[in-house]
């Protein structure tokens, strides 16, 4: 069963579930000749409306249903497990984009000079029997980790060993990404759990490994050196722990400590701070006397050192250059709470030419509700 929330003291393996992402598109199904299908979703918006969308199992929708029913102690069947965004390269446009678990992916993308976000979503088969542990953008696309959990029913797939658990999403889909072979990977029974970016080590990574034959599950961890080599050092369970317990913000980007005291969060409260990047890094923060009390922040930063720091009200706060600028998002559903967050630079000509760094932004958040997920966009200027 989930929970809404994950703090500190449930341990590295919360963090290798959060974020989480969401798709969306619908499926072609059989009906009645009698019957008209129903409007597909409106999935291209001006940039400047804010909107919203729930995941569900056929893709994504534009509306809220009034009512939602279901057990609310199983959480959303159809969930945004992570989200992630890439700065413009010289080959590739800016973008976001996001995991529906148990349904596909989605991009969020800026149709041009059009001045209009589209969103285009596809049915990825690999989501429906893996979970979700995390997305991050890469030079090739998006690095997805997907794993199979121990803890369900759910027989893990045929086959699958530590190399089948990595993919890269391109616009041709999900393709398999093996893991570097340092030689010190366990055997083909052992599973990828857990895949993270090492916070303390430039393009390093963590892994943890997981074995569930027997009566005791036995776990395996290593640090790798990057994933373009070879290299990889075996880790203790207390090293690879140490190694994303969160540190404290005032050791945080002078970015990240600028938004979150424009926000006034610093004042009497605690919090734990997830902030991930455009250059897929990610770190773990917290301040307050109690960060444990399951309370969270999500924080983004791209190439360009604007960051955006998102609290549970909605309140955001965008900082760059030492200056921050606060507003908020509506939730969409009394209850619900944010998952995650990310953005990119909409693309604007200036003088007929493309801006180095765009001046409006694109937020995309993830959120969650007692039995919903889905997704809001907003557009925002930096400071």
């Amino acid at each position: 069963m989930r929970q809404k929330r994950a703090s500190t003291t449930t341990g590295i393996l919360a963090l290798a579930a959060v974020l989480v992402l969401f798709s969306c598109a619908r499926q072609a199904s059989a009906v009645p000749e009698a019957v008209a299908p129903p409007p597909a979703p409106d999935l291209s918006w001006p940039a400047e409306e804010t909107r919203t969308f729930v995941a569900g199992p056929d893709g994504i929708s534009t509306l809220l249903p009034a009512v939602v029913d279901g057990d609310p102690a199983e959480g959303p069947a159809h969930r945004v497990a992570a989200l992630a965004a890439s700065d413009a390269t010289a080959s590739h446009a800016a973008e976001a984009a996001a995991l529906v678990e148990g349904w596909g992916t989605a991009f969020i993308r800026s149709s041009g000079g059009e001045g209009r976000i589209i969103l285009d979503a596809v049915f990825q088969t690999e989501l429906r029997a893996l979970r979700v542990g995390g997305m991050w953008p890469s030079g090739e696309g998006f690095l997805i980790h997907l794993f199979h959990d121990p803890f369900t029913e759910d027989e893990a797939p045929a086959g699958q060993s530590p190399a089948s658990s990595l993919f890269m999403l391109t616009d041709g889909g999900l393709v398999s990404r093996a893991l570097p072979d340092s030689g010190a990977e366990p055997g083909s029974t052992w599973n990828l759990f857990a895949f993270l970016p090492d916070p303390n080590h430039k393009d390093g990574w963590l892994a943890q490994f997981r074995n569930s034959e027997g009566e005791q599950a036995r776990s395996s961890y290593l640090r790798y050196a990057s994933l373009g080599n070879g290299h990889a050092g075996v880790l203790t369970r207390v090293q690879f722990e140490r190694a994303l317990t969160p540190v404290p913000l005032r050791d945080a980007p002078k970015e990240l400590r600028l938004a979150v005291l424009s926000l006034g969060e610093e004042a009497g409260n605690s919090a734990i701070i997830r902030m991930a990047d455009s250059g897929a890094a990610a770190s773990w923060y917290s301040f307050g006397t109690d960060p444990s009390s399951g309370r969270e922040i999500h924080a983004w930063r791209d190439g360009y050192g604007t960051v955006i720091a998102l609290v549970q009200t909605g309140k955001y706060a965008i900082a760059m250059d030492g200056v921050a600028r606060v507003a908020e998002l509506q939730i969409p559903r009394e209850g619900a709470f944010w998952t995650g967050l990310a953005f990119f630079g909409i693309p604007q000509l200036a003088e007929g030419e493309a801006q180095a760094r765009p001046s409006t932004l694109l937020l995309v958040a993830s959120w969650e509700s007692a039995l919903e997920s889905g997704l809001v966009t907003s557009a925002a200027a930096r400071p």
